[in-house]
């Protein structure tokens, strides 16, 4: 079984007990980790064989229900600049808030995070 898992590592995420996401796996999506998985997820809903199962692996992966396509790539350009994978998080995409990684040099030359 722990070889299994390590084979699997892109693809593992919690539900109660931690899983393959065999889904993904048939859509051809290796990694539910990197940012192109969502948008990768989000052309699949454009088509109707791949839509059903687009869907249910975007509100797997974010805290985001949308109804449409279009709602759900605006929310992806908007935010794709700060849209991170955290596995710690509940194995879900998250937004980093605006404004939230400004910093300035100090005089210290130390760098200061507001």
């Amino acid at each position: 079984m722990a070889k299994y898992f390590q084979d699997n590592f892109e693809r593992i995420y919690w539900d109660r007990v931690y899983l393959i996401d065999v889904e993904l796996g048939r859509l051809g999506i290796e990694s539910n980790r990197k940012v192109s998985t969502l948008a990768r997820l989000i052309a699949l809903l454009r088509d109707k064989n791949t839509a059903g199962t687009a869907r249910l692996l975007l509100e797997r992966y974010t805290e985001e229900s949308f109804k449409t396509p279009d709602e759900w790539q605006a929310w992806f350009t908007r935010n794709q600049g700060r849209i991170y994978f955290s596995d710690v998080g509940g194995y879900k995409f998250r937004v980093v808030p605006e404004g939230y990684l400004k910093y300035r040099i100090g005089a210290a030359d130390s760098l200061t995070v507001r």
